[in-house]
């Protein structure tokens, strides 16, 4: 994973001083679709393993850094304790507001962030973003709905769309891992929402 980098001063305050933890969710955070909450259980459940069909029939565990999650963000997002003490830091400094576990960024601080890194960090958090957001769907027969699932559509919609078709990084398994996973969740939504998924 690339350094993240210090988050400006500029926009929280010349005596502000954030820790590395509450820095990376926040670059996350602004990341994900813009003034749409994002659901604690998207954060953790993009970071550990998930079950997945093998060309065999058989079920094995694929790991977000398999994914090309870096092993930095996917170590924050499962831990708990770390995870809720970056985000009781991001509301303290009233950059983060909080409803049922639902976070969300604050709007111009997401935007001032977001254009204060260079177009390789940008792309690297759009991709990390996409990464995290689409693991976080559970595949049918393998893994149980949770309440918030249907809510990440919004998200996914939104990071996939940010890097406009450019997928080029991204390992063979980790395209074809998420081309499926687009179809298992075209089954949350209409069928406009699946013409976006198939095409």
């Amino acid at each position: 994973m690339s350094q993240a980098p210090v988050f400006s001063q500029t926009i929280l305050g010349s005596s502000t001083i954030i820790s590395a933890d509450a820095n990376t969710l926040l670059l996350l955070l602004s990341f994900l679709s813009p003034n749409d909450p994002v659901p604690l259980d998207l954060l953790s459940r993009g970071a550990t393993p998930r079950k997945r069909w093998t060309a065999y029939g058989e079920i094995e565990e694929f790991s977000a850094e398999k994914s090309g999650l870096s092993p930095e963000l996917s170590s924050l997002l499962s831990d708990d304790s770390r995870i809720c003490d970056a985000i009781a830091e991001l509301k303290r400094r009233s950059v983060v507001t909080e409803s049922e576990q639902m976070y969300t960024a604050d709007e111009e601080v997401a935007s001032q962030l977001r254009a204060s890194l260079s177009v390789e960090s940008r792309t690297f958090w759009k991709y990390q973003a996409l990464i995290a957001t689409y693991r976080a769907f559970p595949w049918k027969y393998l893994e149980s709905l949770t309440p918030n699932t249907p809510l990440f559509l919004t998200r996914l919609t939104h990071t996939f769309r940010t890097l406009s078709n450019n997928f080029l990084t991204l390992t063979p398994p980790t395209i074809t891992d998420l081309a499926q996973t687009l179809l298992e969740a075209s089954r949350f939504l209409n069928i406009h929402w699946k013409h976006f998924a198939i095409y």
